[in-house]
């Protein structure tokens, strides 16, 4: 499968999106849970859902949710923006990342099928 060159600039600039955020002189991260540095994964994480367009929910406990559909019967996927102390810099963020705008790199930008709608959790 070929991509273009934006598709990899784009994936970049998420990843790049998060990348100080707890960040230590090892090379990993720290963003404990409940913490400010976890807060402000979120905050980033929001924003990239919302230049997408999505709807962005945070539930009572302060899970994220970043959806293209507001209908039931959505896949959730599902990841984390936290992480242990020294953890790796991309640990959670890969997954939440690959979730919520994965599909935006598809043909058309988010899921072409109205009955099979997305939900991403962090």
């Amino acid at each position: 499968m070929e991509r273009r060159i934006e598709d990899v600039q784009y994936c970049e600039r998420l990843f790049q999106s998060f990348y100080d955020i707890g960040s230590t002189s090892q090379g990993g991260g720290t963003r404990l849970g409940y913490s400010e540095t976890e807060d402000t994964m979120h905050e980033v994480f929001k924003g990239l859902g919302r230049e997408l367009g999505a709807s962005v929910i945070t539930d009572e406990v302060g899970n994220t949710y970043v959806t293209n559909t507001d209908e039931d019967g959505y896949t959730l996927i599902g990841s984390h923006l936290d992480s242990v102390i020294e953890g790796g810099r991309y640990d959670g963020v890969a997954g939440g990342v690959g979730g919520a705008f994965g599909d935006a790199l598809g043909e058309g930008g988010w899921n072409q099928d109205p009955a099979s709608g997305r939900g991403v959790p962090v």
